[in-house]
């Protein structure tokens, strides 16, 4: 393997500016205490009329660019780790191809960039993240914008109990590889289908101004996933840190994926983490699929709650199951950004 050095240099986010709680969603009328206390949230961001996946992918990314000093015609390769299928037309649901990775490309005006899409559900930043590091250490690539950004409105029926649990929003990271700075430090994949029909997306018939069919999420209504998603999260954090020879004492922050209150407590309780260690950002956003990790590690840069030197781990779980963890030093802007 290319011993390249790989930093961090920017981060962004973007939130929409519409607002729904949870007496805006029907579905939520008929939901049990079961499934609230599981999921555990009261609002969400949601993206306003006319407003698309595309423009918070642009946003977090022109934010991560402008931390990382950098033009988009300075990027080498863009990742985009959405899992929303297309936005070719977006007047029309059922289109599929292109993806988000090359109409951003063409938004950002990144002419120099190879851009492509990573689908992983809600680990897609963390896969995206993986795949660019790989990318930068074997190839010509020096520097690389990954971009996570789903819009979950896109695919929820809200007169169900599941309208609850997403919202929408974006988030960005620039890797570089021109300083010679190490920021990158290790990580680690894991995958197991064996719980793979728990959740996902579906295409099904709707009433939508007329009889079409949309693709929709759906998840097993009993809550299957308390008996093996908390054991995820933790089993790869500390293979990474016991593969990097690293002890939890040394990490500043982690960055946690956050699909919901009890799987998030039941992470953090389970390796031992602290609220002021292990961010939350649940509470305001619901869970962002790919984009609770980048949003939140935004969120932790841009308040002061890491500085260049701290060593942070981001991990991150989607339906399938793939799930995996970064540790990384933080090597961009501090105090005066």
């Amino acid at each position: 393997m290319n011993s390249i050095d790989i930093c961090m240099t920017g981060v962004g986010s973007y939130l929409p500016g519409k607002i729904l709680t949870n007496e805006d969603i029907p579905g939520y009328k008929i939901r049990d205490d079961k499934w609230q206390s599981f999921w555990g949230t009261d609002r969400r961001y949601s993206l306003r009329r006319n407003e698309r996946v595309l423009d918070m992918a642009e946003r977090s990314a022109l934010n991560a660019l402008d931390m990382a000093g950098l033009t988009p015609d300075l990027i080498d390769i863009i990742v985009s780790c959405s899992s929303n299928i297309s936005e070719l037309d977006n007047d029309n649901p059922s289109a599929m191809f292109p993806k988000i990775g090359t109409l951003v490309r063409k938004k950002l005006k990144a002419k120099n960039a190879v851009a492509y899409d990573v689908e992983s559900g809600c680990s897609g930043f963390i896969v995206g993240m993986e795949t660019a590091v790989r990318f930068m250490q074997r190839g010509p690539f020096k520097r690389a914008l990954v971009i996570s950004a789903d819009a979950a409105s896109k695919v929820l029926d809200y007169s169900i109990p599941s309208g609850v649990i997403f919202g929408d929003g974006s988030g960005a990271a620039v890797l570089d590889s021109t300083h010679g700075i190490k920021g990158y430090l290790h990580s680690s994949i894991m995958t197991d289908s064996t719980h793979n029909k728990q959740a996902g997306v579906y295409w099904n018939s709707v009433y939508c101004n007329k009889n079409e069919f949309r693709p929709l999420f759906f998840v097993n209504r009993k809550l299957k996933m308390r008996d093996y998603v908390p054991a995820l999260i933790p089993r790869v954090v500390k293979k990474l840190l016991g593969e990097a020879n690293y002890e939890k004492e040394d990490v500043g922050r982690f960055i946690l994926h956050q699909p919901g209150r009890y799987i998030l407590n039941q992470w953090k309780e389970r390796l031992g983490l602290s609220h002021e260690t292990a961010p939350d950002i649940h509470s305001e956003c619901a869970c962002l699929s790919s984009s609770s990790v980048s949003v939140t590690l935004d969120r932790v840069i841009r308040g002061e709650e890491l500085l260049p030197g701290n060593n942070f781990v981001i991990a991150g779980v989607g339906v399938g199951w793939t799930w995996g963890a970064h540790l990384w030093k933080w090597q961009g802007p501090g105090k005066d950004m």
